[in-house]
């Protein structure tokens, strides 16, 4: 947790929204006995910005994420450890694992993807490999 906290701090130093705000979070439920929930029921962190005020932390939100991401802990540890890179077979892969788990529930997505304003989606895009590769 505290490696991806740092990561996503990283990528969002410097941001700056204006006058506006974003909130994002992920939570992550199905946990195994060893891994512990942050806020009761999930091990989640979230994001808010609110102009240049940037804040990433662990547990659940102080208000209604714009965009919510809720994955069962087995498809997101599955996800985590995928180095998406250039690779369209792993995009493929990946597509494949996000749509059945959308399918079957142990992805949910509350929110849409386009309130994630653009200097955050295109700071965003580089955690994931960075991470996955930490994950490995």
């Amino acid at each position: 947790m505290e490696a991806m906290l740092e990561t996503v701090g990283a990528a969002m130093a410097g941001v700056d929204l204006g006058g506006g705000g974003f909130i994002m979070a992920e939570s992550f439920t199905d946990l195994p006995s060893g891994v512990a929930a942050n806020d009761g029921e999930a091990f989640s962190w979230h994001l808010q910005i609110d102009g240049r005020d940037v804040n990433v932390r662990p547990g659940a939100p102080p208000a209604r994420p714009d965009l919510h991401f809720i994955l069962a802990y087995p498809v997101g540890v599955e996800l985590a450890r995928m180095v998406y890179g250039d690779d369209p077979a792993v995009h493929v892969a990946r597509d494949r694992i996000v749509g059945a788990a959308l399918l079957d529930g142990r992805i949910r997505i509350e929110g849409a993807a386009a309130a994630m304003p653009e200097p955050v989606r295109t700071r965003m895009s580089t955690v994931h490999d960075h991470m996955a590769v930490r994950t490995l």
